[in-house]
């Protein structure tokens, strides 16, 4: 994917009187930017920081696991929908 995003690993702080919702922060050599504020709450901002950290390990694992010749791309819904998922992710659109 060749959109450009703050560096990850992203990380959940949970605010502070300032900022009274969760926040999410690239660390940058230091005390890192904010990238997002979370109103909905603490686990939806741990769901965030957990999907943006591991995108690019999935995408390239279920890349790799297509590619494996042992793979029957005629048989298994589990293929479709593997390529649809690909699909979307490229594509930043939900499968």
């Amino acid at each position: 994917m060749t959109t450009k995003h703050a560096p990850t690993p992203w990380i959940m702080d949970i605010g502070d009187t300032r900022r009274p919702f969760p926040f999410i922060m690239a660390p940058e050599g230091g005390p890192g930017m904010m990238v997002a504020e979370v109103v909905s709450g603490r686990l939806d901002a741990a769901f965030i920081v957990r999907a943006c950290n591991n995108y690019e390990t999935l995408l390239a694992a279920l890349k790799r696991l297509l590619a494996c010749r042992w793979v029957d791309e005629t048989s298994s819904d589990a293929v479709t929908q593997a390529k649809a998922a690909i699909a979307a992710a490229e594509k930043g659109a939900t499968p």
